[in-house]
């Protein structure tokens, strides 16, 4: 596919490969997806100036053809959730020469996967989608924009986007890449605030046991304002990038002329030398669960839904434990006894619970 893909392929080769397409109707959508990127990406590098390694310029052709969007003009690596009924996996690898930027592809470990999401749709058109907790996966919209979902998290729009903006109604965790559109703002509802895009990369947090709505912007602009009033009067807070804003959910409105309203809200930096996928806010969209100086109560309501377990604590000195690290391919056995590996304490897993206690 690779070589057929770079023009240089033999007759032979391009014979083969013609054979297997015309027997796997997937295989040739895809590797359709996959001929039209790669030359966009080739014309991008030379008109554009873009610098990219073969194998992050690969990387990105293969999400680009993932999601079938031109509109991403950032690479994110995409989520894998773990497999069940509704994935598919299809594995890729590759070999890049710089010379002529040739890939050949092998059969490796990096998997792309094509989660099938749960989705509902009603009568008057409102389309429901549902990450099961234990999973993560990433949807595309109808406007093109692209959102990556937590575990137990739910998002709800119109099918067609229809109205003077587009609106869409969150509960849980969600990564939004929006697609531009000057006529037509993306309006995320969450809990207790509306947040206005124009187009933008940004990460929302709000599950219901959350006390507070997390908003952190990675690229662009956005501007919240709460969505329990109509007052003209309710402030609005502008966000840049690498700002993370935090809203208190009891909050009922945020009116400008509140003396409490620095008590509700909270807006502060992002380190910007951390790495993307090692920032505690956007690590789950490189399948990773990273923890800065978290109370294990904190610390458990994540893992719960990062692994579709419940979390008992036994006593409450074992429940304010605090830890710092990170989850990538561990279970959930491998991750509790990293857990004792820096702190102390006693468990036990039965079945999908885990019982916690201290060791004195």
């Amino acid at each position: 596919m690779a070589r057929c893909v770079n023009n240089e392929a033999s007759q032979e080769e391009r014979e083969v490969l013609q054979r297997l397409l015309e027997e796997d109707e997937d295989l040739g959508t895809q590797y359709e997806i996959l001929s039209q990127y790669w030359k966009n990406e080739k014309a991008n590098i030379q008109t554009v100036g873009k610098k990219e390694s073969d194998d992050d310029s690969l990387r990105r052709i293969l999400f680009l053809a993932n999601t079938a969007d031109n509109s991403i003009e950032e690479y994110i690596e995409p989520v894998v959730p773990k497999r069940n009924n509704f994935a598919k996996v299809i594995k890729w690898g590759f070999i890049a020469t710089s010379a002529a930027a040739c890939l050949a592809f092998l059969i490796v470990k990096n998997q792309f996967v094509f989660h099938k999401d749960r989705v509902a749709k009603t009568a008057n058109q409102l389309q429901v989608i549902t990450t099961p907790e234990g999973t993560r996966t990433r949807t595309i919209l109808p406007d093109g924009s692209v959102v990556w979902l937590n575990s137990g998290s739910t998002i709800s729009f119109n099918n067609q986007f229809q109205g003077a903006a587009r609106d869409v109604k969150l509960e849980g965790e969600g990564y939004f890449d929006v697609a531009k559109s000057s006529s037509k703002p993306f309006i995320v509802h969450v809990a207790n605030i509306d947040i206005h895009v124009l187009g933008t990369a940004f990460n929302v947090r709000s599950y219901p046991r959350d006390s507070a709505t997390e908003t952190t912007l990675v690229s662009g602009l956005v501007q919240i304002t709460s969505n329990k009033d109509h007052n003209a009067d309710k402030a609005k807070f502008i966000i840049h990038p690498n700002e993370k804003i935090s809203i208190l959910k009891n909050t009922a409105d945020l009116i400008v002329a509140d003396p409490a309203i620095k008590q509700k809200v909270s807006i502060r930096n992002i380190d910007t030398s951390i790495k993307l996928q090692d920032r505690t806010e956007l690590a789950w969209i490189y399948n990773r669960l990273v923890f800065h100086g978290e109370t294990f109560a904190a610390l458990a309501e994540r893992m719960e839904r990062w692994y579709n377990i419940k979390i008992v604590f036994e006593d409450e000195k074992v429940a304010q434990l605090s830890f710092n690290g990170s989850f990538e391919n561990e279970n959930v056995a491998e991750a509790f006894k990293a857990l004792t590996s820096a702190i102390p304490f006693n468990y036990k897993i039965e079945d999908q619970e885990v019982y916690v206690s201290s060791t004195n």
